[in-house]
Formats: C-alpha cells, structure tokens, sequence
C-alpha cells in the first residue's frame, strides 16, 4: 500500500479544510481531493479513478467509510488498482450534480454516498450509492463491485468506453436543449394548474407531503401548491400544505427540545428522521411557515420558527470574523459516539428520573412508550400522534422541556460541518430577513446582517468576486450561480427590511457578474458553473431540488430589480430566461422557483414606504404580513415631502393608487 505517512494512516486530504474531507484523512485508503494530479496520475497509470462523494451529516456515509475506507483488506484492493478520489459534495456540488445525473442515466436511485467509477478523463461507465462491506440488503458487496470492475476495466475496456461514451454525451444533450419559448406573460395558468391537480393527486392527505415513504420536507414543491391555492382560493391545496406543514412541526423531524429539522423522515408520518439537520432545509422551512402564517396565524408555526433561530443562533453560527461577524454555518451530523439518533433519544426511566411527577403527563403529550416507540427501547419525541390534550397546561410542557434540554446538553454532541457556504447562507439571510419583518424581531434581523456582512468581507474579492465555501480560514474561490443568486435575493429582501441602498447596489453588481460568467447567449440561460476544465458536462439547472435552481431564483431576482430600478432591460433578461427555460413538458411544482419569478414579473405589487424607519414601521410591518407572495416592499428614506405622516404607495398592474397613511387603509387597497 501507498500512503503518504503510513504510521498515522495519514493521506492527502490531511491538508483540506472540509470537515467531511478531513474524517477521511485517517482512512487506509490513499484518497485523494479532486484535483488536476490525481486525474494526471489517472492518466499516466491508467488506472479508472474510484470517486466517492458525500456529506459530513450524511449516516450512510459514516457507515461506508467504517466498514470498507477503514478496513485494510478492503483498502488493498482500492490502492492497488484505482486512483481513489473523495469529494464533499457541498463543497463542489458541480461534480456532485454532475455524476449523480450520471448514475441516474445509468438507471441507478441517486443518494449519497454516491460511488462512481470513471475513465482517467472523468468519463463514468458504472455507479452505485452505498456498497455494504459484505453482499446484504439486495446490495453486492463492495469488494466484489471492486473485483468486478478491475475484471471488466482489464477485459472489457472497450465495452466500457462505449457506456462512458453514451452517458457523456447524454449528460452534454441535456444541457443544451431548449426546452420552451414562451412568453412570461403567456405561461398557461391551465398547465400550471393542471400540476397542481397531480399535485395533489400524490399527495398525503392526512399527513402531508407525499403519499410514499421516506418523506422529505419537498418545501419549494408545497409553496407552490399554496400559491395556487391561495390564487384559485382551494380550501382543499391549502389543506394539504396546513397539514404538511403541521406534522413538519410535530412530527419526530423536527427537535422539540432544541429546535430546527432533520433532512427526511423514514416513514410516512412525519416521525423517524435521520437525525442530521442541513442548513438549507431549515431555511426553505422557515420561508414556507411563514407564507401560511400570513394566511392563517397560526401560532403553532411562529412559535417553531423562533425554536429554530435560537437553535441557530446557538448551534449554526461560525467563529467571529475580525469585525464580530458571524454566517451560518452548513450542517449537524446524525451521529453521536458512532450511533445514530443518540444525542436526540430518551429511555422513558430517564425522563421518569429527570421529570419526577410530572412525567407522565409529559410522556403522554410526547408519545413516549415504557419499551420505546423507536430502536433499542429508545424514544423518539413527537407531538403529531394524536390530537393535542388542551387540558396540559403549555407551562408544563415548557419546563418539562426545559429541564430534558438540560440534561441533553450534557451530552456528547453530534459533530458540525462548519463549512460556510455561500448559496445556503443567501436561503437562511433570506428566510431570517423576512422572518424579523413579519414577526417583528429586531435581533433576528441583526443575525441576517451580520451573516452577509460576514459573506461579503470574507467571501468576496476586492473584484466582487464570490468564493463558495469558506472553512478555518481558507476561501474556496470556484462559486456557483447559485451562489450569486441566493445571494442577491438575500441582499434585496434586507433592503426591503431597511431601507439601506447599499444592499440594492450590492445586487445589482452581482447581477452583472453571473451575466459575465455564466450567461449563455445561445440559449438566453445560464449555466450552474463557470466554464472549468476539470468537469466532463456544463450544466444548466432548470429544476429546483432540495435547494432552488439558480436559474430560478434569478428570475425573482431580475423581477424585482425592474420593480425597484425601473430599468426595462431586467424586465426583458426575465422574460428572456423564463422564455428559455418553460416548458409544458417539465411538472410545474418542479419548477416552483422559475413560476414564482414569472408570476412576480407579471403581477408584483410594489409598495413604497416614506417616512423616518421608526414611524414608517407600523406600515413596513403591515405589508410584510400581507398573505401575497408577489409584494415587493421598498422604504424609502428622505423623502422631500410636505406630508407629516409616513406614506405608502402602491402601485401594480401598471398604475399607482393614491397613498395611504395606516396600516388598515395599506391592507384594504392591497386587497382592493
């Protein structure tokens, strides 16, 4: 075997800052970061290249890695015939994107880890996500998967160029067609409405979400449905979203002791999550909660929005920067002292110890069982198993709480990803800005400042050039569109919350930047990537995952520039990238963000706010609780004006009303 310090099973990527990189450092495996070496010696040895991509809170990614990265035998094998490649798929989400579409061309279920085999060019002819040690769960062992490709790279290697071939050219196909040409204004409200219908069709009508296990939060999907909802006043989609929306609050997903969401829930109710909590799932939760907030006021979701933010402002918070600043940090792992779930599960002698007399109303409201409702005679807490009992006093529950959040934080902890990365940040700066405005939460908004002050001293350039991932010190320069355009809308929902310009300025410049590095003028839409030359495919993301598209939130964010600049030329690149990338053969709720972007550009109403911030805030608060996803709200300081009082003007659909003086009179025109 090779190594580069054999006694400390030390290799190359003891010299990254990624936390997912850097567990693997100790690994037998002589992994290398992706990098234009490793692919060189690929090339020189001619050996395929072993690539495994993967996430610091990702479980089955810690189970791979202690059964074949940490076993010598195993080790062996991968040393001996293939460049072994390790990449953290936040860190480089392009290469992450790029070979899963690759695994699912092969007819292969995506998911991480993801364990691709390619040519020394990047070219893959076989894929996989988790590979047991030892053949079990349906799955070939993962030394026989190592056997068989040697075999099949030594006898076959022209069969296998072909497959290499065929996906590769799959993968740049994709990229380049054109999927519609429509006009903003002439996407068919049928179409969409029709998805919304199928929508509804798979979807889980006592629990929410969709119909089949596991279930995923799918936020960007269900904020879709509730704007057709809302637009077609269906009692019946929005019900659907209350009560996805409800068990994501009450279901075993969601921390009650120390707030904030796992990624996915096992089951179809809501109850057993892997325990990892991602940033961006959290922010996108937030933003759904509170657009059915404004509609029904229902204090259930303010009050798992504020859990969340103190558990971000506890947990998810990166180490100061030389002006105080702090971002969010990426992710909490699902494991704790090699078990997963540990830090989050009760025994229910533990409560019963903790609790004394009042545990057994407390195990009551928490679905708590005396042999355990989840593995090993544990406990999972969760409130959505039956209706909730008004007789509990909700002070008891709170100090019942209280007390086993305590004791937990003795605890040995789950380890954190504290990567920052620059598109999750926009979601959470985004989600925590507006959150402050409709909740009124002064301090809540100073997180969201600090975090893009944060971005912008230590993630940018002195040419306004973004990185993507900054860790223990180091920027990581490569960023993605998605980094802009999160980014962006972050900075122009602060300047709706203060008025300050300079985050209006600071979004235009980045507009002009992803016109420069990732515009393709060919199509009129742009790429998710700068043009790199490590990676096999460019690729243009219309879709919205678990994160929205790039693609898509530029939309949103061209809309609201032509609102607030008046420029015509952000009302036409709009139009030109909806035009682009609609189509009646793409689901709309898979393309919520691009609709969202459309609808904005087509029926925004822009409200104007004059006045000093302290006495024009009873009317900024108002706007921003208006039940109305297409309200774009803009203060604006010093005003030459006779009038005394602050006003607020409105104007949409090409004409402006006359202004109004309270809140009252701003809700009644808006609804006019």
């Amino acid at each position: 075997m090779n190594y580069m310090n054999e006694s400390e099973n030390r290799n190359r990527l003891a010299q990254e800052t990624s936390p997912y990189l850097l567990e693997h450092k100790h690994n037998y495996v002589n992994w290398w970061p992706w990098c234009d070496e490793a692919l060189d010696l690929a090339k020189q040895q001619n050996k395929p290249i072993l690539l495994s991509v993967g996430y610091s809170a990702c479980h089955w990614c810690h189970v791979m890695a202690r059964e074949s990265f940490e076993d010598k035998e195993t080790a062996r094998l991968m040393n001996n015939w293939f460049i072994n490649i390790k990449v953290d798929r936040e860190e480089r989400p392009d290469i992450d994107h790029t070979y899963m579409q690759a695994v699912n061309l092969m007819g292969q279920h995506g998911g991480w880890p993801l364990t691709m085999f390619l040519f020394p060019n990047g070219q893959p002819f076989y894929g996989g996500t988790y590979f047991p040690k030892e053949r079990r769960y349906g799955l070939p062992g993962f030394k026989d998967v190592l056997n068989h490709i040697r075999q099949a790279w030594e006898e076959n290697n022209r069969g296998l160029s072909d497959i290499a071939t065929t996906v590769t050219n799959a993968l740049n196909a994709d990229i380049s067609r054109k999927p519609g040409l429509a006009q903003a204004a002439n996407i068919s409200l049928k179409d969409i409405d029709m998805s919304a219908e199928k929508l509804m069709g798979i979807s889980d009508l006592e629990y929410g979400g969709i119909k089949k296990a596991p279930k995923f939060p799918q936020t960007l999907m269900w904020q879709y449905l509730w704007r057709v909802g809302m637009r077609k006043n269906r009692d019946d989609m929005k019900q659907v979203v209350k009560n996805t929306a409800f068990h994501l609050c009450e279901g075993g997903i969601y921390d009650h002791l120390g707030g904030g969401w796992a990624r996915y829930s096992t089951d179809s109710k809501w109850f057993a999550p892997h325990f990892e909590k991602m940033l961006y799932d959290n922010a996108l939760i937030i933003s759904l909660l509170i657009e059915v907030w404004q509609e029904s006021k229902n204090k259930l979701y303010e009050a798992r929005i504020e859990e969340t933010v103190k558990w971000l402002k506890r947990e998810m918070l990166s180490v100061p920067d030389s002006q105080g600043n702090r971002a969010f940090i990426s992710s909490q792992n699902a494991e704790s002292e090699g078990v997963e779930g540990k830090f989050y599960v009760w025994k229910a002698k533990e409560i019963d110890e903790i609790l004394g007399e009042d545990s057994a109303i407390f195990k009551k409201a928490y679905g708590i069982k005396e042999d355990g409702n989840w593995e090993e005679g544990t406990n999972i807490l969760y409130r959505n198993h039956q209706n909730h009992d008004i007789s509990i006093p909700t002070e008891l529950l709170i100090s019942c709480k209280t007390k086993l959040f305590k004791t937990r934080e003795k605890r040995i902890r789950p380890s954190s990803d504290d990567k920052v990365l620059a598109d999750w940040n926009g979601l959470m700066i985004y989600s925590l800005t507006k959150a402050a405005l409709v909740f009124d939460k002064k301090e809540w908004l100073a997180l969201a400042v600090s975090a893009f002050a944060f971005i912008k001293d230590n993630m940018q350039s002195s040419d306004m050039m973004l990185g993507h991932s900054y860790c223990k010190g180091k920027l990581m320069n490569i960023a993605f569109l998605a980094d802009y355009t999160n980014l962006c809308l972050a900075a122009l929902e602060l300047y709706s919350a203060t008025g300050d310009r300079a985050y209006l300025d600071q979004s235009v410049t980045w507009v002009k930047t992803i016109k420069e590095l990732f515009y393709d003028e060919e199509s009129k839409a742009y790429f998710d990537t700068t043009a790199q030359k490590d990676l096999i495919s460019r690729t243009k993301i219309i879709e919205d995952s678990v994160t929205p598209s790039g693609n898509g939130i530029l939309t949103i964010v061209l809309a609201k520039l032509y609102y607030l600049l008046g420029e015509g030329k952000f009302h036409d690149e709009a139009r030109d990238l909806i035009s682009a990338l609609y189509s009646t053969d793409i689901e709309a709720f898979s393309i919520s963000s691009l609709l969202s972007g459309a609808a904005l550009l087509e029926h925004a109403i822009h409200i104007k706010i004059t006045g000093d911030a302290g006495s024009a805030y009873p009317l900024v608060l108002e706007a921003a609780r208006i039940p109305n996803a297409n309200i774009i709200i803009e203060q604006i300081r010093n005003i030459e004006s006779n009038e005394v009082s602050p006003l607020a003007y409105i104007c949409t659909k090409g004409k402006c009303l006359p202004p109004v003086k309270t809140p009252l009179q701003l809700v009644n025109a808006v609804k006019g």
